[in-house]
């Protein structure tokens, strides 16, 4: 990114020192430029010194990492890209161990240091692999604008680091999903507003954020999901977390029921919404948060173990785990395993049919069973 060259302030005449005075910041660098001569020509001649440097090209690691690592972060917001995960990784894990040394001074070993000094506290394996790919863009960053060459290769994760559990709903769980629509409120059973929303997830393995941000209009045919979009915890729309989150895809039969279901309860209440999973108040866009704290008393209220929003879309792999890989990766927006078939592989026809076909039998096969 193109440094700010352009001086925002003006040089000021100081008649107890008797010399003009312009204090300039760069790259989390003060200096004080000055002229002994008096009137105009000395105010233009402290400003010509403070520009020189501004223009300067030169890098001589003086910049504080946590100055560059803000700078990054703006970086990347003014690209649209989200930021708010490698902001906590700055603040939590990034500057309290390197934010006050100079870029410069930096090795490779600080950076190992703060992946082994994480471990130690027990995070899990996944947010390693995270924190060290925030240290890695942030270097490139760093690299690109001229900060440092410094290009680490052998950042380590502990093998013995713990790999997160995720839990699917088991068959008893998914009938009780599927056959209940009861939760409580005030200690007293009613319906579950969001009760199609829960059967959607796990019929479909749509992302909380995707089924937050999906809009009838994204429906075609009544059978044909079009996702491009997707409502994140910060109440913003983004276009998804990855390149292969923008998909279309064939309902099954309980994706299919639960879409149809939710459509007759925002009829018979009188809802007319853009979004197909409303908030029951006003109509207005959901939140993860809201579906996430009903959908936990549901689970108390039936008997289910205690289940994330995400753990369904977990639930919709664990169930179609059968299904060709890359039907089941186009379903749910995973990236391919193969180049090859990034650049070649084309959807075939009858590809979308051949999925809901294979995901209804699998669900039919669970919530039937005796």
């Amino acid at each position: 990114m193109p440094m700010n060259k352009k001086r925002t302030n003006e040089a000021k005449w100081s008649e107890k020192e008797g010399r003009w005075s312009l204090q300039i910041a760069r790259h989390g660098i003060r200096r004080n430029f000055h002229s002994s001569i008096p009137g105009k020509k000395g105010k233009i001649e402290a400003e010509r010194k403070a520009d020189e440097w501004i223009a300067s090209e030169i890098r001589d690691g003086s910049a504080k990492v946590e100055y560059l690592f803000d700078l990054y972060i703006k970086d990347m917001e003014e690209n649209d890209l989200y930021a708010k995960q490698y902001v906590g990784y700055g603040r939590r894990y990034i500057k309290p161990d390197i934010g006050n040394k100079r870029i410069g001074d930096l090795c490779e070993q600080d950076l190992q240091d703060i992946l082994t000094k994480q471990y130690r506290r027990g995070l899990s394996k996944h947010t390693l692999q995270n924190i060290r790919a925030c240290i890695s863009s942030f270097l490139r960053y760093c690299r690109a604008t001229k900060h440092t060459d410094l290009r680490p290769e052998m950042l380590r994760i502990n093998k013995k680091a713990p790999s997160g559990t995720k839990r699917s709903l088991q068959p008893d769980e998914l009938r009780i999903l599927f056959s209940s629509e009861e939760t409580t409120l005030y200690e007293k059973p009613v319906f579950d507003w969001y009760i199609y929303a829960y059967r959607f997830l796990v019929a479909t393995g749509v992302r909380p954020g995707e089924l937050c941000g999906l809009r009838w209009q994204d429906i075609e045919n009544g059978d044909t999901v079009h996702l491009s979009e997707s409502y994140n915890n910060d109440r913003q729309m983004t276009t998804g977390k990855n390149a292969n989150a923008k998909r279309v895809f064939k309902l099954n039969f309980e994706g299919n029921k639960a879409l149809k279901d939710q459509k007759n309860l925002l009829k018979k209440v009188g809802i007319i919404s853009t979004w197909v999973f409303p908030r029951q108040l006003d109509g207005e866009i959901s939140t993860q948060q809201k579906i996430l704290r009903s959908f936990h008393k549901y689970c108390k209220n039936n008997g289910i173990a205690h289940t994330t929003l995400y753990e369904l879309r977990h639930t919709y792999v664990s169930v179609n785990k059968e299904m060709p890989t890359e039907l089941l990766k186009a379903q749910v927006g995973h990236s391919q395993a193969m180049q090859t078939l990034d650049v070649y592989g084309h959807e075939l026809q009858g590809e979308r049919e051949r999925a809901a076909a294979y995901s209804t039998e699998n669900f039919r096969r669970i919530i039937e069973s005796d």
